[in-house]
C-alpha cells in the first residue's frame, strides 16, 4: 500500500456526504411540516455517509472483491475524524426523529 492521501480521504468524504444527503432527501420529502428536523436529519445522514465513505474508501462503493481485501491505510487522526463524523451523523438523525415525535 502507499502513503495515506488526505486528498483521497477528503474526496471520499465529500462523495459520501453528497450521496448520503441525496438518499436522506428522498427519504424526507414528506417532512415539510418539520423544517428544523428535516435539515437536521439531512445533515446527519450526510455526515454519517461521509464518515463511512472516508473510513472505508472504495470498498464502500465497489466492495472488497474487486481490490485486495485490506481496508485503505489510514492515520490515527483520519480514522478518529471519520468515526467522529459518523457518531455526529447518527446523533443528528436520532435527535431529529426525537424532536419530530415529541
Amino acid at each position: 500500500m502507499g502513503r495515506f492521501s488526505w486528498l483521497a480521504w477528503l474526496m471520499q468524504l465529500l462523495l459520501g456526504g453528497i450521496v448520503g444527503g441525496i438518499v436522506a432527501l428522498r427519504f424526507t420529502m414528506t417532512w415539510q411540516a418539520y423544517p428544523e428536523q428535516w435539515w437536521l436529519f439531512l445533515l446527519g445522514a450526510a455526515l454519517l455517509a461521509g464518515g463511512a465513505a472516508s473510513l472505508l474508501g472504495d470498498h464502500l462503493w465497489l466492495g472488497r472483491g474487486l481490490f485486495d481485501n485490506r481496508i485503505p491505510e489510514q492515520t490515527g487522526l483520519s480514522r478518529q475524524i471519520s468515526s467522529s463524523l459518523m457518531v455526529l451523523g447518527i446523533a443528528g438523525m436520532i435527535t431529529s426523529c426525537w424532536l419530530m415525535l415529541r
